[in-house]
């Protein structure tokens, strides 16, 4: 009798703590869906945001390629403004944390999902990472040459620069654009660099977003969660 007791003890104990973690996975991975949700906003608007600077880098290239006039020097100005702006993203990655910290990860029954999270992670932490760090140093350096390039410094911080008509009636002149051939040659080949990191970072964030979004129909469909 001793014997049998302490068996069904052992064999509730077990079964509780089953419940207990399918009941934490499912919870878990609804945070993750959250998580996934922000990430997929963000990689669609940062897609999106190089998507309409890459046409501007190339604009900046072509004009930097021919002799400096009074007829592109206009939509120089305006283009070189458009540099100090940049957005980055942030990975929602506070689940994925407390599940490796936890040593949790073994309550992911599924282990194909358990897998694509892992990767998902680690593509995220590692290859983008790197990628994206890239590409906003070789930002940056593109926009700290800007102002040797051109003199901003001559310009009015008015709504007159608002109008346009600032940049139109811009005369060339050693005080507004006073960049000598090597600067020049110098920028062009920054230029020539952030065009290629960014395309590769949109690749690989649509490619990641792909992954985000399929990853979320999955676990959905794996732990029955409402889309919300």
């Amino acid at each position: 009798m001793i014997f049998l007791a302490v068996t069904l003890g052992f064999f509730a104990e077990n079964i509780r703590e089953y419940f207990g973690d399918k009941s934490k996975e499912k919870e878990y991975m609804q945070s993750l869906v959250e998580d996934l949700q922000k990430d997929t906003a963000d990689l669609r608007d940062v897609t999106e945001f190089w998507h309409q600077h890459i046409p501007v880098i190339d604009s900046i290239s072509d004009i930097l390629k021919e002799p400096i006039t009074q007829k592109n020097i206009a939509q120089l100005l305006r283009l070189t403004y458009r540099f100090y702006r940049y957005d980055d993203i942030h990975y929602h990655n506070t689940t994925v944390q407390e599940l490796q910290n936890a040593g949790l990860f073994r309550i992911v029954t599924n282990k194909k999902i358990a897998s694509q999270i892992s990767n998902y992670d680690k593509i995220y932490t590692d290859e983008l990472k790197q990628q994206r760090d890239a590409l906003g140093n070789i930002f940056g350096e593109v926009t700290d040459l800007l102002p040797e390039l051109i003199n901003y410094n001559i310009m009015p911080k008015d709504p007159y620069i608002d109008s346009g008509k600032f940049y139109e009636k811009a005369q060339i002149s050693n005080s507004l654009f006073p960049a000598d051939g090597k600067l020049i040659s110098r920028i062009q080949g920054k230029i020539y660099d952030l065009r290629f990191i960014s395309t590769i970072v949109i690749y690989n964030e649509k490619d990641l977003l792909k992954q985000a979004t399929a990853l979320i129909e999955i676990i959905r469909k794996e732990y029955d969660l409402k889309p919300g």
